[in-house]
């Protein structure tokens, strides 16, 4: 299993600082489990790796700010690699 973490930074304001985390790997890697459970959200669908059913179709983007420490952060959740239950036409990969 390989999954890949990116972390870009910037800053937004003068107090503010962003980080955009970019988590992509192959299919079943816990992607989106990793999101769910560093930002607490319960409503983020996961896979189930028992049947090999992967649920992200998309790119998804949650934030999160945390004021008490100036950091706003920002998760994009990928489509994993390998996955060949996706049927894109040509007309969606343009």
């Amino acid at each position: 299993m390989l999954l890949s973490i990116l972390i870009l930074s910037q800053q937004t304001q003068q107090t503010q600082m962003e980080r955009v985390i970019i988590c992509f790997g192959y299919t079943q890697t816990g992607k989106s489990s990793l999101i769910r459970h560093l930002t607490g959200d319960d409503s983020i669908k996961v896979g189930n790796l028992a049947t090999g059913q992967s649920t992200t179709r998309s790119i998804n983007v949650y934030r999160i700010i945390k004021p008490r420490i100036s950091i706003k952060l920002v998760f994009i959740d990928t489509i994993g690699l390998g996955d060949n239950s996706l049927n894109f036409t040509p007309q969606e990969i343009r």
